[in-house]
Formats: structure tokens, sequence, C-alpha cells
């Protein structure tokens, strides 16, 4: 009998805890690396900043979880006045990146050349 009552204790305090942890897992919402070039030139002081094109966002009700620079991983002469192949990728919901593609922003997965790495 009184093993059978631990037992049971044991039991109920599992499906407790896997129950708040299972609906805390699906109330969480998932993330996504969305990019756009920064418009940099090589050989020139240009290009939208990480802050000035997180704004861009923000203005639109997309809130931006973090955020880094990136490169599309194309190889390029190193020659004035040729875009650098730089880019701002920002980490936002899921939920909000057909927003995100409405202002030209792109899935960063979804590039042929990235390598989907960020420096600060």
């Amino acid at each position: 009998m009184y093993i059978n009552g631990i037992i049971s204790r044991g039991l109920l305090v599992v499906a407790f805890w896997s129950l708040l942890l299972g609906t805390a897992a699906v109330g969480s919402s998932q993330t996504i690396k969305v990019y756009k070039p920064n418009g940099s030139i090589q050989c020139q002081m240009s290009g939208v900043t990480l802050q000035d094109m997180e704004k861009e966002l923000t203005s639109k009700g997309i809130t931006v979880l973090s955020s880094c620079y990136g490169h599309d991983g194309l190889v390029r002469p190193a020659v004035c006045s040729v875009p650098t192949g730089n880019l701002n990728v920002y980490e936002i919901d899921a939920s909000q990146l057909q927003k995100a593609r409405d202002l030209g922003f792109g899935v960063l997965s979804d590039h042929p050349s990235s390598q989907g790495q960020c420096t600060k």
C-alpha cells in the first residue's frame, strides 16, 4: 500500500511537469534569420548600418531578437566601386516573416551562397 502511494505520487508529479513543459513548448514561437544586402561598395564608406536597417523592421511592427553582420559568400575582385557582398542579418519571430519579405528581406537559410554565419 505504501509503495503504491509513492508510485502514484511520483507519476502525478511527472505528469504535472510533463504537462507544464509541454504547454510551454507548444506556446513558444520559432525564430528565423532574415537578411538584406547593406549596399556597401568597395573603397567607399557606404552601406546601411545594422541599426538603421533594423529601424525598417521595427517601424513595421517586427520585433528584432538579435542582429549581426554577414556576407553573401561570393568571391569578388578587389576593385573599387564593386559591391562588398555584406549583409545585415536579423533574427525575428517566424510569424513575422511575410512582413519582412514585403520590405525586401530574404530568408538567410534560402540564400544560395551564404554560410549563415555572422560577425558582430
